[in-house]
């Protein structure tokens, strides 16, 4: 075998005849490739080093490579350049480098690509250096480039892949997209890649393939840069024809940056292009017709996909729980069980999700059951999932259980049995798992805080809760608005007032909203207006606000201004989120809202509640009638508060479960005064445990008592 080289060496280095013979057609040829490869090998450990006299040129002696030295030289120095080790290099590779510039390098590897690719592999087994990139670039990976296989992306580093893009660029193959194609897929996709190495290699094709164009949109997509996967799409739409590979990644772009009217253009390009019939596309469109909420269009495409896989009813059911219609994702559930498709963890997160939401504590426990039967890991994921469902559903000793029999616990895993403990009222509890999770070696988070300020705020730990306040390195805005509610429970209004007046970030309207609860419960009405103000500036319209200085008037009898607040939100259009309570009878859930008679057991519900207003009366109890919004009749008002959506699915509660059973109520919103101090009387007359989940916390009424004490 014959090696040609080019024997036109740069102008500055002369030739030395004895050694390179002249060939008559400009090239010299080695004897053989084991000649060749020995002279490589000499040099490279540093012998061989040959100084030849520079008769036509004036200056000291200088060594002057062959070139088949140079060719190795070439071969390493991007290696030694990458690693900053080119003090590493011998005088005589430096001095080369010096002499010849990597533009006749790459000029004389362009000519002769294909002739040293079984060289490379020789030389990188002969060598047993281990700071030779030969050595950590095995044969498989260079061919894997060359061939477009993905054996480049099993790389663990970008130094390995800087090391095959160097022998890519060695060849002068960097032009070919073939060539850089497993390279451009590590960098680009890789979490151990370079989004802009990726990026400069694709930008030195001359023609990128609809391979590299969807390499970098996908890169783009995953690294959090959808704005530049859109900006790409579009460039590449006038260059190659777009396959159905392109579009999942150009709709999660649109699902990132909630670009319906986009997102709807490229639906139609699918369509355009006969991929209605694409699980891949579609189940991107389900989606991300869901993540920008539109529900009706993400039903529509799994409605009319012709074939279905586990993806697309994960997409659906998950689609339908993050936008609040949990009940519509049990029901996809229980017809996705009856098509006999098995789900897997990521449909069982939504409907374990679904479930929590819903407050469904038996399709909880069925649903944890079904996991176990089906052979289903208790991973961290799972695991804290059911933690929050259990603990949601107002089953904190299920929480815990679950967080007792885990294999594994991450600080998610630990923050949820923290938040769990916390919202029920075991705030001492609470804090000792936060001290365990520290002793584990599980570092807590900014939530974590979140829920320890929680628990020493249900608990009116205000000493604690400054304490760990004060261990944040850097506080978010939720902790100080967990402060501003710590306070404001303990009625320390003022000292509140002034801590959001000092905060070193702006105090969002939330914060602000949160000391105007504190107001109302303290009957503030000075301050209670004066931070409603505040609000106004940030979140004019937000009818709680209007609610909760409503209420302040009404418990100071002032009743012209309550009946002023009502009459300027007549004016502005804003209304009263109504008050709805869910509750799980059996399989079923049942939602009532204040005043409602739509129940088909309206009339059995009705009577009950008669007669626990009656046996409610008996024992002394007068309806607290504040929190009614209206400037009506004492009587009027007290009808109203009777027919609360919590008292009337506690009254189907008593009809509907077996004596002594507890009952578990959802609400949307802060249980009022009247119905707090209603529970805690039913608890004891009718000897019933009931548990009811509002807005802020959980409230166990048990023998005339509730967990809060009075405190919430």
């Amino acid at each position: 075998m014959s090696v040609f080289v080019p024997a036109q060496l740069p102008m500055h280095i002369p030739a030395c005849a004895a050694h390179e013979p002249r060939h008559s057609q400009g090239f010299c040829a080695c004897d053989s490739f084991t000649e060749l490869m020995a002279i490589m090998h000499r040099i490279r450990n540093g012998s061989d080093r040959r100084r030849r006299g520079m008769s036509n040129m004036d200056g000291p002696e200088l060594w002057v490579p062959t070139m088949a030295e140079m060719l190795w030289a070439s071969l390493t120095a991007a290696w030694y350049e990458q690693h900053g080790q080119t003090s590493s290099m011998s005088s005589g590779c430096q001095q080369l480098l010096r002499c010849s510039g990597p533009v006749w390098l790459l000029r004389a590897f362009r000519r002769h690509s294909g002739v040293f690719s079984s060289s490379l592999a020789a030389s990188s087994s002969s060598s047993s250096s281990a700071d030779s990139p030969l050595a950590e670039a095995s044969q498989e990976q260079i061919v894997g480039v060359f061939s477009g296989t993905n054996a480049c992306p099993k790389c663990t580093s970008m130094s390995h892949a800087f090391q095959i893009h160097a022998q890519v660029v060695k060849r002068a193959m960097e032009h070919d997209p073939i060539a850089v194609r497993g390279v451009l897929l590590f960098s680009s996709v890789s979490p151990h890649g370079s989004l802009s190495y990726a990026r400069s290699v694709f930008d030195r094709i001359p023609e990128p393939d609809v391979f590299a164009w969807n390499t970098m949109i996908r890169g783009y997509v995953n690294g959090d840069f959808p704005s530049d996967a859109l900006s790409l799409f579009s460039s590449m739409r006038r260059c190659v024809s777009i396959d159905h590979y392109t579009f999942p990644f150009v709709i999660k772009a649109c699902a990132r940056l909630l670009l319906v009217q986009k997102g709807q253009e490229v639906h139609g390009l699918s369509l355009k292009l006969g991929l209605s019939s694409d699980v891949f596309v579609q189940n991107t469109l389900v989606n991300f017709y869901g993540s920008c909420g539109e529900v009706e269009s993400a039903r529509q495409v799994f409605d009319e996909m012709p074939h279905r896989d586990v993806v697309s009813w994960s997409a659906v059911i998950g689609c339908f729980v993050n936008n609040g219609l949990a009940g519509e994702a049990l029901e996809l559930f229980q017809r996705m069980q009856v098509q006999a498709v098995m789900p897997d963890e990521v449909t069982m997160l939504s409907v374990i999700a679904a479930c929590a939401s819903l407050g469904a504590l038996e399709l909880g426990k069925w649903v944890h059951c079904m996991l176990v039967r089906n052979g289903f890991e208790m991973n961290v994921s799972l695991g804290t999932a059911l933690m929050d469902m259990y603990s949601r559903c107002g089953f904190v000793e299920g929480a815990v259980q679950v967080f007792v029999e885990m294999p594994m616990r991450n600080v998610l895993t630990w923050t949820a049995l923290i938040m769990g403990l916390a919202v029920h009222g075991h705030s001492l509890y609470a804090l000792d798992a936060f001290s365990r999770m520290k002793e584990a070696g599980v570092e807590p988070d900014g939530v974590s805080y979140v829920g320890a300020l929680s628990a020493c705020s249900h608990g009116g730990l205000v000493q604690q809760g400054w304490e760990f306040f004060n261990s944040i390195k850097e506080p978010t805005v939720e902790h100080y608005g967990c402060m501003v509610d710590l306070l404001g429970r303990a009625g320390l209004l003022d000292e509140a007032y002034r801590f959001i007046d000092r905060m070193p970030i702006e105090p969002s309207a939330i914060v602000w909203r949160t000391l105007l609860g504190a107001c109302a419960n303290h009957g503030n009405v000075l301050l209670g207006e004066a931070v409603r103000r505040k609000i106004g500036e940030l979140d004019p319209d937000h009818d709680g606000d209007y609610v909760l200085l409503s209420n302040i008037y009404g418990a100071m009898g002032r009743w012209n201004e309550k009946a002023g607040v009502r009459s300027l939100m007549k004016q502005r259009g804003i209304g009263k989120e109504p008050g709805r309570s869910l509750i799980e009878i059996g399989s079923a859930v049942h939602e009532f809202v204040a005043g409602d008679t739509s129940h088909p057991q309206y009339e059995e519900i009705s009577k009950m509640l008669a007669v626990m207003i009656e046996r409610l009366k008996a024992t002394g109890h007068s309806p607290k009638t504040s929190d009614v919004l209206f400037d009506i009749e004492e009587e009027e008002k007290e009808t109203i508060v009777a027919y609360h959506s919590e008292k009337l699915a506690v009254a189907f509660g008593l009809l509907a479960t077996d004596e002594g059973a507890t009952i578990r109520v959802v609400k949307n919103i802060r249980i009022c005064r009247d119905c707090h101090s209603v529970m805690k009387h039913v608890s004891e007359i009718f000897e019933r445990e009931i548990i009811i989940r509002d807005r802020n916390r959980f409230h166990h009424f048990r023998k005339g008592s509730c967990s809060c004490g009075d405190y919430w």
